[in-house]
């Protein structure tokens, strides 16, 4: 497997992480988000999408993060957190289909907060948001 292509690993706390961080673009973003999306059914969980910016799209560079936010929104996540930059357009998309989002300036801010539990989640992580 391509390290950062859809590797799964488990966290001790009972969350799955699914760690889609190789360069990430629109279109492999929402066919990582579908398919951790069918892993978090299958394991009766929830699913977290953990999302960077993508870059280098240039004047398409709106356009694509705001339909990585539709594709979240089409897979039904329970929570996105994204890690500044041109993510915040995917957080926007998410908040106005009512998905709880927690906006963190980095890779380093989006991990769990102290008393914040990701147990018995499926985890996406996407480019730029690795720490």
């Amino acid at each position: 497997a391509v390290p950062g292509r859809l590797a799964k690993r488990n966290r001790g706390d009972g969350a799955s992480v699914i760690d889609d961080s190789y360069n990430a673009n629109p279109t492999s973003f929402a066919a990582a988000i579908a398919a951790t999306r069918s892993i978090a059914t299958t394991l009766g969980r929830r699913l977290v999408v953990v999302a960077g910016e993508m870059r280098e799209l240039g004047r398409l560079s709106d356009d694509a993060h705001d339909e990585v936010g539709r594709a979240i929104v089409r897979a039904k996540a329970a929570v996105v957190i994204t890690c500044g930059g041109e993510a915040e357009r995917i957080a926007d998309v998410a908040a106005r289909a009512s998905i709880t989002v927690r906006r963190a300036s980095n890779g380093v801010h989006a991990k769990p907060r102290r008393g914040e539990t990701l147990f018995r989640s499926v985890l996406i992580v996407s480019r730029n948001c690795r720490s």
